[in-house]
């Protein structure tokens, strides 16, 4: 039986387990299929041993680094400011990884109560999260502006009160 030897595989001068060229074999010369073998089974057992370090790397980086929890997005408390609320939000949603804008839309949207800016993102859904915190912080100033409305009404009547009893 006659080998051919465009059929062998060629050395490389690049391979990792031999970088030494070998002679190719003449159409006269039988071919070196014991150092065929060497080589190759030397290149099985590096694939092995590089598979072995693969998997204990894989498990330490695990074992070092287990994925943070997801955290709970927190419902809007009664009584507490829109401004609070988009705070404790806010921190709730950089510790999820990854969160998409669907995803922080939605949640915000199950925590929040009824009212002016639920109503808003009910009718126009922002597409990013920017588009979403820049709709929320106009809504937080129309309500620390109303906030301190009432602070001042409050004020000019205590001081009314005062004056009309005296």
């Amino acid at each position: 039986m006659r080998l051919c030897n465009r059929l062998l595989p060629r050395p490389s001068t690049s391979s990792p387990v031999d970088n030494r060229a070998h002679a190719m074999v003449g159409h006269n010369q039988a071919p070196d299929l014991e150092g065929l073998h060497r080589e190759m089974y030397g290149i099985a057992e590096q694939i092995r041993i590089m598979n072995k370090n693969n998997a204990y790397l894989i498990q330490h980086l695990i074992i070092n680094n287990p994925p943070s929890p997801a955290a709970p997005i927190p419902p809007e408390k009664n009584g507490e400011s829109l401004k609070d609320y988009i705070k404790h939000f806010n921190q709730a949603v950089l510790e999820v990884e990854d969160a998409s804008d669907k995803v922080v839309f939605v949640a915000m949207m199950e925590g929040l109560h009824p009212g002016p800016l639920f109503d808003s993102l009910s009718r126009n859904i922002p597409k990013t999260q920017s588009a979403l915190q820049s709709k929320v912080d106009k809504y937080i100033a129309t309500e620390e502006l109303a906030e301190t409305k009432r602070r001042r009404r409050g004020r000019d009547n205590n001081k009314k009160n005062k004056s009309d009893s005296k």
